[in-house]
Formats: structure tokens, sequence, C-alpha cells
């Protein structure tokens, strides 16, 4: 019974339940919310993105996977490889345009399907294969350069690893004996033997017949032996300078010049003459009509450290020509101006003092002119005239022209010989020291006459007629050349306190 009650009570429960669900209103809907741009242009802003992303082109977009690539320490020697993907992901095929490394490439080499210049296309993919390859101990970093045809251009993968110990060096093969031995009888054959090898006679017998060509006619010349030139200047080769200072043909006299580049030995590392030393020379006044060029001959180079160079040289100008070049002055005025001045001076004379001559009939048919005495001075001073013109010609006709060269006149030096320049690491002193100059020095005046005096008794004529035989052996004794020398040596007093020897 009371079973049955329960029942009742959650029947009535359930449908009171129903009943006020059923009566309660349902709940509000959202509503969506469009943003719209405010303003005067604000439909035409919406217009212009709208068409915006309507009308953008498809692109490619290319992906890199890893981005970084660390390798495990490895033994030197020793290799580990890893594969870099390269994907497109975008909507347009683009060329993948380059793949190198950059930094340590040479511990990174890259191989794969990924080759310069290929097209992937949309979705597509490649593969670049990386191999560490460490040679040497210790850490090894570089970048995997892709250079790429999207709008990104250029990605870089970085790469690092470590090597662990050193490679060992290659095994060097065995030399060939047999090899060997014939490369030495090739060279021996041409003439290249070793030294302190026997000579060896040419493959197909036949051996040296003759040292030279004599025989045949042809004496040919001995070369010398191999110089050492670092120190030497040969006349093949010429020293450039600049002239110092105005000259001229005028009177002989003394030319100076600057050496503008430095004059370097065979190997061209040492330098002989440096830029800046001083040359002396001379030249002299043979300047003759039409020449153009004054001869000056060099004697003395001065170097910047204190060193001299005696030489006797000629100079030249930049293009190896003899002399060099300057303006030249022929001096006419001087040679034929008084010479024309005076037989102008002459002819005025006549004109202004000449006047009419008389002629008279002789009784015998003849005739002779009577001058006036204007025109007996006129013709006086016609011929003093000449004469002076004659003389002035006599003494200017020996008048040379004069030839000036300029200052800053580049020229050359051509050296007649071998210039040897010593090394002042290997000088020995040319005075001898103090105390051996005293000991060799003559203790006494006598001594240096008694060579002479013996002389001048052994060639007397009487002496040599009473005893010839005497006269030369003294002549040609040991004593008197040793006296000639100065190598003899004087009794030295006794020390005091001592006894003489």
């Amino acid at each position: 019974m009371v079973s049955g009650r329960r029942w009742v009570w959650v029947l009535a429960g359930g449908a009171l339940l129903s009943f006020l669900a059923a009566c309660d209103p349902p709940p509000p809907s959202q509503e969506r919310v469009m943003r719209v741009a405010k303003g005067d242009n604000a439909m035409d802003e919406a217009i212009r993105k709208s068409s915006h992303q309507l009308d953008k082109p498809p692109a490619a977009r290319f992906g890199i996977a890893p981005a970084t690539l660390d390798f495990p320490s490895l033994d030197a020697g020793g290799s580990a490889s890893r594969a870099v993907e390269v994907v497109n992901n975008g909507d347009l095929a683009a060329p993948l345009m380059r793949i190198h490394v950059a930094g340590q490439a040479s511990a990174f080499h890259i191989g794969g399907d990924c080759v310069d210049g290929m097209e992937i296309g949309p979705g597509g993919h490649c593969a670049v294969l990386v191999t560490f390859l460490p040679r040497t101990a210790g850490p090894a970093n570089a970048e995997l350069v892709v250079v790429l045809g999207d709008a990104e251009g250029t990605r870089f993968v970085p790469l690092s690893g470590v090597g662990r110990g050193a490679l060992p060096p290659p095994a060097q093969p065995a030399p060939n004996a047999e090899a060997s031995l014939a490369f030495l009888r090739s060279r021996r054959s041409a003439g290249l033997a070793l030294d302190g090898d026997p000579p060896v006679d040419p493959p197909g017998g036949g051996g040296v017949a003759a040292p030279d060509y004599t025989d045949a006619g042809l004496p040919g010349v001995v070369s010398g032996l191999p110089v050492d030139r670092r120190r030497v200047i040969t006349a093949d080769r010429y020293i450039p300078a600049v002239l110092e200072s105005d000259i001229d043909s005028l009177l002989a006299g003394r030319a100076i010049a600057v050496v503008e580049r430095n004059v370097y030995g065979a190997d061209g590392r040492l330098a002989l003459i440096p830029a800046g030393s001083r040359v002396i020379g001379a030249y002299r006044t043979n300047v003759k009509n039409g020449q153009a060029r004054l001869e000056v001959a060099w004697s003395r180079i001065f170097r910047p450290d204190g060193a001299t160079i005696n030489i006797d040289d000629l100079g030249a100008d930049v293009m190896g020509r003899s002399g060099l070049p300057g303006e030249l002055d022929s001096r006419m005025v001087e040679k034929y101006g008084g010479s024309l001045l005076t037989s102008v001076v002459a002819a005025a004379g006549d004109w202004a003092l000449g006047g009419d001559s008389t002629t008279v009939l002789s009784p015998f048919g003849g005739t002779s002119q009577s001058l006036s005495g204007k025109q007996r001075a006129a013709n006086r001073l016609g011929n003093d005239l000449d004469g002076l013109g004659q003389r002035m010609i006599q003494d200017n006709i020996d008048t040379r022209p004069v030839l000036m060269v300029a200052a800053g006149t580049r020229l050359d030096i051509i050296p007649s010989e071998d210039i040897w320049l010593q090394d002042p690491r290997h000088l020995r002193p040319v005075t001898p020291p103090k105390a051996q100059s005293t000991a060799a020095r003559r203790p006494d005046a006598v001594a240096d006459l008694l060579p002479g005096l013996i002389e001048l008794v052994a060639q007397n004529p009487g002496v040599a007629r009473l005893a010839p035989q005497t006269t030369q052996q003294v002549m040609q004794s040991t004593l008197l050349q040793q006296l000639r020398d100065g190598n003899y040596s004087l009794p030295r007093p006794p020390a005091a306190g001592g006894n003489a020897p």
C-alpha cells in the first residue's frame, strides 16, 4: 500500500516539471553584428579590398626543413649524412636557382636530387643530402645557401659539427727502382750528370769522339761560369736620372744629375743605386753647326749612404740615343752681323762722298781720268772699310753655336762596363792598425838613403870595370832587395838594467 503511494507521487512530480518547462519562454537569439566602415568613402574602401583579394596572383612559397643541421662528433676521416627537404607550398611553380655551401666548405659536401636550375611545381619537393666529412680535429661551421625563385629569395641553413683526432697521412708508394734508374741514365746521356757520376756513353754505342768542333772549323766561344749578380749592374742596364741645373756649351763645365728611380740587382730585390743618388759629370764645348745634342761624360756616383762609384760613362736621352738634347743657338748675329754692318757703312760712304770725275786728253792720243777730292776720299774710305770688314769676318768666322740643356731634362746613364758593388758586411780594413803601422815605419833616415848609395856605387863605371862580378852580385843580392822594401830591423838598445845580447 505504501509503495503504491510512492509511485503516485513520483509520477505527479514528473508531470509538474514537464508542465513548468513547457511554460518557460525560449532564450533570446544572438544577433550577428557586421562591422561597416564609416565615412564618405566607406563603400569604396570595402569594394577596393574585395577586388584586391580577388585579383591577387598566385605565387610560390617554399619551405625548408630542418632549419639547422647539427652533426654528432666524428673521428677525422669519418662521415655522416643528413637530408634537408625543400618543399613548394605555393600555387605556382618556381625554379631552384642554386645550392652551395659557404664557410668551411671543405668539411661539408652536398648531393641529393635537388639540382641547380630545376623547377619545382606546386606541392613538389626535393632533398639536399649534406655529408659531414671532418679532416682535422675541432669544430666546423658552415651554411647551406639555397637560392630560390620565390619572393623571399635566399634561405640559409646553419651547419655544424665537431671532428676528433687527425687524419693519418696517405701512404707513399714504394719507388720504382727500374724507373729511377732509367731516369738517371737519360739525364746522364743528355749531359745533365749528377756531381761525382762518371760519364756514361749514350744508348746505342759511340762515345764522345772530340771535345769541341775545332776539327770542323768551328772554334766557338767558351762561356763563363754562373755568377751571383745580386750586387752587379751589368753594362746592359740603364741608370735613369734628372739633370739638376741648366748647362750650355759656351764654356766647358760640370754637370750634376740626380738618380730618378732605384736601380736593382739581377734578382730585383736589392737597390744597388737608390733613388736620390747624385751623379757628377763634365761636358765640353765642341758643338758644331747643326749639332743639337750635348755630349756629357759622367764620372762619379754618390749614394745616400756615402758609398761612391767611379764610372766613365756617357749620357743618353730616355730613348737611349747618345747625348742630351737641347736648344741650339747658332749665333748668326754675332757671326755675320758685324761684317754686314761694315759693308753697309762702306757703301753709304761711297754714295755720300762720290763726285764727278774729269777726263783729260793727252797730246799723244791717250786719256787719263782726274778724280776730284771727294772721289779720292770715297775710294780711300771704301778701301779702309773693306779691310776692316775682312778682319771682322776672320775674327767672327770661328764663332761656335751654343747648345743649352734645361734643368729637369730626363736622361739615362749607360754603363760602359759592369759595376760591382761591395757588400758592407764583408769589408776589410784598408789602413793597418796603429801598432802595425808604427812597427813598419823606418826608424832611421840614413837607412832610407842606404839602398840608393849602394846602387850608386855599384853602378859607377870605374867600380864596374874593376870588379864586374862583385858589382853584379851586389845588385842582385837579397840584402839590397830587403833594404829597398824596408824589410829590415836594426839592433835595439839594451833595456835599462839589462845586458846586451
